[in-house]
């Protein structure tokens, strides 16, 4: 039962970390114009809510489920427009193929306190239309901050970890040998926008 703890002892500060590097990577990845990306607070503290108690004892085994709402895949690999691709986007698997609704505009404008240039009668659902036709034509630039942290190289040295920690004779400070396994596993994150 020594080991089945050693591992969960592992596995939730791995993940736990994984999770708040991929945070960290919302709040502070720029676009290609260098300009930071910021996201809501609501994605922002999804991925907590999404990934709290990812990993489990669930009998004599060991669960971990990491979650990703489906929405994030738009951030995470773009988005391709219709008229053109933003730098780093020619290979997400997304097209925009039609605008995004006005009122989700709208409300991320309101949200971010963004006051439209021109005043009057309609100016924030004018310019919420403006940029819904403009990532329809255009999409959206990605934004790596899930998959630069969970990629292979991340579930590669994972699982060479888990091997040692398990393995048959490991007599060592497990909460000493944990830190440096998980700054291993920091140094698997990846901006995949600039991987060869």
């Amino acid at each position: 039962m020594q080991t089945n703890e050693n591992i969960f002892k592992y596995m939730d500060a791995a993940i736990e970390n994984a999770v708040e590097r991929a945070a960290n990577n919302l709040r502070t990845m720029t676009d290609s114009n260098g300009r930071r990306r910021v996201a809501s607070g609501r994605t922002l503290n999804d991925i907590y809510a999404y990934n709290e108690n990812a990993v489990k004892i669930v009998g004599e085994n060991i669960e971990v489920n990491v979650t990703m709402p489906d929405n994030w895949a738009f951030i995470d690999k773009g988005v391709r427009g219709m008229k053109g691709v933003k730098p780093h986007t020619s290979s997400s698997p997304f097209i925009m193929r039609k605008m995004p609704p006005i009122q989700t505009v709208e409300s991320w404008i309101s949200a971010r306190g963004i006051v439209p240039i021109k005043s009057g009668k309609n100016a924030r659902k004018r310019l919420a239309f403006a940029i819904s036709r403009q990532i329809r034509d255009y999409g959206i630039e990605a934004i790596p901050f899930y998959s630069s942290v969970f990629n292979v190289a991340f579930e590669t040295q994972l699982i060479k970890d888990i091997e040692e920690v398990g393995a048959e004779g490991f007599d060592k400070d497990i909460d000493r040998v944990v830190g440096g396994m998980v700054a291993r596993l920091v140094e698997t994150g990846v901006d995949a926008r600039y991987s060869p």
